[in-house]
């Protein structure tokens, strides 16, 4: 929402040339009050324990400060690929087809396919022992989750990770890999509803103990429903967007496509040996390789 106040005023202004601070209309304008989440008694403290726990620099923990960057590696390759809407259909279709569930038991969301999808090509494109644990996780929005529901305008984080810690790589790098993870994922959001999350947390405590530094680990930034190509801060809508964050991980992005509805941009940083497998040989700028059959614009970064 954020990004949208913020376009929304700076569109205004470049097109009234206001001199004065343009008025939000409702459905941009922030709620800031924090009374709104309710939390059972303690558990922010919990989470706040978990964070002391994994940070590096416990005396500078509250601030606004952000977290040091760590060095991106000179072999890591950023790639774009997209996902039409005619993709995603048939890879629905492949789902109906092998899964052994009816589709009133699955959740199909572009969401759920789309991640399915590159999560299983990236556990293919590492190879290595089939037993080896993996991991993957994803920011849930918890604003109509929580009793009571928290205003769409909210301006806080209500996000929750969920992530899924026990499976090996051979549950996605095998023949029936896709389908698997589409089950997982599908069973994890239509799940979400319905389990308090004080049970969720417990469940992503217990999954981080298992994390080992030869772990594959992977999550997505972004979603299909934040309308990115959609922002128009005074110049027009965005011609590319990318997320930097994904330039120090084995994550990914996820955005709706620009000019078509119902399709998918996914970005993708990976080392180089680890992205031959997935887009082809060679890496010059903007020259276009197919992964897997669908187009894919290639950068070394």
């Amino acid at each position: 929402m954020f990004m949208k106040s913020w376009a929304h005023i700076c569109r205004l202004q470049e097109d009234n040339k206001a001199k004065e601070f343009p008025l939000l209309p409702e459905d941009l304008t922030p709620c800031l009050d924090r009374t709104v989440i309710n939390l059972p008694s303690g558990f922010e403290q919990e989470m706040m324990e978990l964070l002391f726990y994994l940070s590096k620099n416990i005396d500078n923990l509250r601030n606004l400060r952000p977290p040091p960057n760590s060095e991106i590696s000179p072999d890591v390759v950023h790639a774009t690929f997209e996902l039409t809407a005619e993709n995603i259909e048939k890879l629905r279709e492949r789902v109906n087809t092998h899964s052994s569930r009816s589709l009133l038991q699955l959740h199909l969301s572009t969401f759920v396919i789309a991640y399915a999808y590159a999560w299983t090509c990236l556990v293919k494109s590492r190879g290595g022992n089939p037993n080896r644990l993996v991991i993957f996780l994803y920011a849930a929005d918890f604003r109509y989750r929580l009793d009571p529901k928290v205003p769409a305008t909210y301006f806080g984080n209500c996000v929750f990770p969920i992530g899924w810690f026990e499976y090996e790589a051979r549950t996605f790098s095998e023949e029936d890999g896709f389908v698997n993870a589409v089950e997982i994922l599908s069973d994890s959001v239509k799940g979400l509803g319905s389990r308090r999350i004080e049970s969720l947390w417990k469940d992503y405590l217990e999954g981080s103990s298992k994390i080992k530094s030869a772990t594959q680990f992977g999550s997505v930034a972004g979603s299909t429903r934040l309308g990115v190509y959609g922002l128009d801060f005074g110049w027009g809508r965005p011609a590319k967007t990318e997320v930097l964050s994904i330039d120090r991980s084995e994550g990914f992005s996820m955005s709706e496509r620009r000019d078509e509805p119902g399709g998918v941009e996914m970005g993708l940083c990976l080392k180089k040996i680890m992205t031959d497998p997935v887009v082809g040989p060679g890496s010059t700028m903007n020259r276009t390789y197919d992964w897997i059959g669908f187009p894919v614009w290639f950068k070394n970064n």
